[in-house]
């Protein structure tokens, strides 16, 4: 059997998480890695990280490397250009996964190596950081791409860190506000990666596993999502019983009209054929939610607030 997965460097890291849950990870497999009522908003961190790569284009123009903030990698001289689709950034790994995805940055190095970037609008956390080890699979899998298409020998891989300085505003906002607009100060960090791609490989190992899986592996022990997932689940059943009680009053209150038996056969395949449209739409990724749809506007109210009589 052909083996034919894809996925990116950043949803294969999700399996170092503390909190991975292979079952979760078999459902999102199928779904693109596309959540349910995932309402997201985040068009402010593409705005940040158009701004840190102007930054960094900046002082690499201007003074033909980088500050001493971004050591050890201040010896970087130039950008190098690289495929920003992620139609087109993309190779197949070893195991027979199609690794793909949107990298950042791509620098050159004085040796003339290269150094993969991806920057991250965040509070750097150290080693305390749940995501470190994510973002750590992410550069090594951009590194992988990197060299299978030929674009240069990666030595290294780093995350910059952009740590917008809140405190200082919120202590001096006098300072920061001026001409009508609130300027608030990023002040970079770096965390290096090593490039390592056993570990990159151990990673898809795993994720082949639970992708090849004929049914839906055992959950993480008190997994919320699981939780949410069957709640979902519950709620269909308890539509699809309630519609099955109205159609069988309906059919006997008309004594099992053909018209009305009809209605019914129409509708019960209508809703069959639309999960199955929806299934494959998930596959392929392109159901998505609408960015200015009810989705997008919904709030997560607390347990209580749940629908009850």
């Amino acid at each position: 059997m052909q083996f034919n997965f894809r996925i990116t460097p950043r949803n294969a890291g999700s399996i170092l998480l503390a909190k991975y849950c292979p079952r979760c990870f078999w459902i999102l497999s199928g779904m693109a890695f596309h959540p349910p009522f995932n309402n997201f908003g985040g068009a402010i961190f593409h705005d940040c990280q158009d701004m840190q790569e102007a930054v960094v284009g900046y002082l690499l123009e201007k003074n033909g490397c980088l500050p001493k903030e971004f050591a050890p990698f201040s010896d970087c001289k130039a950008r190098v250009d690289f495929p920003k689709d992620w139609r087109k950034f993309g190779c197949k790994h070893k195991s027979g996964i199609y690794l793909y995805g949107e990298m950042d940055d791509l620098l050159k190095r004085a040796d003339e190596t290269l150094l993969v970037v991806d920057h991250k609008t965040a509070h750097p956390k150290g080693d305390k950081d749940p995501f470190r080890s994510q973002y750590e699979i992410q550069t090594i899998g951009y590194a992988h791409i990197t060299e299978e298409i030929n674009l240069g020998h990666v030595s290294s891989a780093a995350l910059f860190y952009w740590d917008v300085q809140h405190t200082e505003v919120v202590a001096n906002p006098g300072k920061f506000y001026h001409d009508g607009r609130l300027v608030a100060p990023f002040a970079p960090s770096v965390h290096e990666v090593e490039v390592d791609y056993s570990r990159l490989d151990q990673v898809l190992k795993e994720v082949k596993k639970v992708w090849m899986s004929k049914t839906p592996p055992e959950g993480r022990e008190g997994c919320t999502d699981c939780k949410r997932f069957f709640a979902l689940l519950a709620i269909q059943a308890e539509i699809d019983e309630t519609l099955r009680q109205v159609d069988q009053k309906m059919l006997a209150a008309s004594g099992n009209d053909r018209a009305m038996l009809r209605y019914v056969h129409q509708r019960s395949f209508h809703q069959k054929w639309s999960r199955i449209e929806a299934l494959r739409a998930a596959h392929t990724g392109t159901l998505l939610f609408e960015k200015d749809g009810m989705a997008a506007n919904w709030e997560n109210f607390p347990a209580e607030n749940s629908r009850g009589d």
